[in-house]
């Protein structure tokens, strides 16, 4: 996709939520990069990544993630492992 078009960024980062939320997170995880590998100007990709992290029980790389997307914003870094407690915590095994 960012082959044809390295504008599409916005197209790929919608893929590879897709593929997460489809439970295919290795690629998932290599569409991020490909989109991170972009433009690093473009912070959605950012927090898709370290979603992904978290999905892979990374919890130190999920953190460094969110440092360098909310760099000195506390606030949003916890509100980011908030929600994500919240989610993790209502899903069945």
């Amino acid at each position: 996709m960012l082959r044809n078009d390295p504008r599409n960024i916005w197209a790929a980062n919608g893929v590879g939520a897709i593929l997460a939320h489809k439970g295919y997170i290795n690629e998932a995880r290599d569409v991020f990069a490909q989109v991170r590998e972009a433009t690093a100007d473009f912070s959605d990709v950012w927090l898709n990544i370290a979603h992904i992290y978290v999905e892979q029980r990374q919890y130190v790389s999920a953190v460094q993630m969110v440092r360098e997307t909310f760099p000195g914003n506390l606030v949003r870094i916890f509100h980011f492992f908030l929600f994500n407690f919240a989610f993790y915590s209502t899903r069945t095994v």
